[in-house]
């Protein structure tokens, strides 16, 4: 092999991962939900292009080998270039798909208002698996280790096979019934334990292999925050205005803060920092002690979490369609650009654009200006 030929093969490969390792593949990035990526990308952002659905979007974008992926009312599944904004190829599910996709794998997984857990060919949108139920699904899954986990509105909550969609186990909640079901995501963390949130304020700790519970906690009102999990404690949002953090092997209130509205959105942690909206149009931000250290008002109510680039700038959209950037480290909302239509999914970030979702049915790339 000569000199000149490893040159550039090198050069192949590590254009490769250039290109692809700033993926976003899942919602809030990844299993812990996260939703931080460390690259350099600063307000002001200007608009690279925008895509056109046929109904509003809730499900949230997701980045992988240089494609955009998201779920639309309409019933269909998009994928779009995430460089150009052109549309690729399109699944039509059997009804709306709120639910945020999770790619893996080469398969992108998602669930629809129907009822139907679908796999899907990640390069052409071929059919791979469909796994039948009997239950709306608008919780999105999360993949891990080569399983794909994800909650129905009947408080059923599965683990299939990513490969073949073959049910492993399942998991049915049993307590408080009524007025319920799955909206959140699941999150994985705390030794490869489970953790899910239902509707009627149940939060439960389950068992990665068997589906077991290992505890429950229950909040004051409805839950469809989704959990932020890291080494020891869960953090998630309540109705009850409450902001809470749960040890992650016990599921014992370590605090519990309250704050000015109902949380819809999902909190993220960055080192000592916790970031989480409102309702009420508050981002907030609390040290690990669960004080709250600063809060700012911002234009509509917060339903979409936050998103965090470099430990720098907190990204977040509003339901009156303004995204705002954060400055974390003067303390301060710095940039702000309003969009057509409300912003209730969560943004997606690679290392040169940002994309976000409204109920108008547009997908926009924000890229450097």
């Amino acid at each position: 092999m000569t000199l000149l030929f490893i040159i550039i093969f090198t050069a192949i490969i590590n254009a490769g991962q250039t290109a692809y390792a700033d993926d976003w593949p899942m919602f809030l990035k990844d299993p812990q939900h996260s939703s931080y990526i460390d690259i350099d990308l600063a307000p002001p952002l200007r608009e690279g292009w925008k895509f056109k659905a046929g109904d509003a979007f809730y499900s949230s974008p997701v980045v992988s080998e240089g494609r955009v992926f998201i779920g639309n009312n309409d019933g269909y599944l998009y994928a779009i270039e995430a460089k150009t904004g052109i549309s690729l190829w399109k699944f039509k599910a059997d009804g709306p798909i709120t639910s945020t996709p999770a790619v893996y794998g080469g398969k992108v997984y998602f669930g629809s208002k129907y009822g139907n857990i679908y796999a899907v060919n990640a390069a052409d949108g071929r059919l791979v698996w469909k796994y039948l139920i009997n239950a709306p699904v608008v919780s999105s899954p999360v993949v891990f280790n080569g399983i794909v986990y994800i909650g129905l509105k009947n408080l059923e909550f599965y683990a299939l096979n990513a490969d073949s969609g073959k049910m492993l186990w399942v998991f049915r909640s049993s307590e408080y019934p009524n007025y319920s079901g799955i909206y959140s995501s699941p999150a994985i963390g705390c030794n490869s334990m489970v953790f899910i949130a239902e509707k009627n304020g149940t939060v439960y700790a389950l068992d990665i292999q068997k589906g077991s519970k290992i505890w429950s906690f229950r909040a004051g009102s409805a839950v469809y925050s989704s959990p932020y999990v890291n080494e020891e404690t869960i953090y998630i949002g309540s109705y009850d205005r409450n902001l809470y953090a749960l040890d992650c092997k016990k599921g014992s209130v370590i605090w519990k803060s309250t704050l000015d509205e109902w949380i819809y959105a999902s909190p993220v942690r960055l080192k000592d920092t916790i970031y989480i909206g409102t309702k009420g149009g508050t981002l907030y931000t609390l040290d690990t002690a669960g004080k709250v250290t600063s809060s700012y008002h911002v234009e509509g109510g917060i339903n979409s979490s936050v998103s965090i680039v470099r430990n720098r700038y907190c990204y977040v959209g509003t339901d009156r369609g303004y995204f705002y950037a954060f400055d974390l480290m003067g303390k301060r909302m710095t940039w702000r650009y309003k969009v057509n239509g409300g912003i209730h999914s969560s943004p997606a970030i690679i290392s040169n654009a940002i994309f976000i979702a409204t109920t108008e049915g547009i997908l926009y790339a924000l890229v450097k200006g």
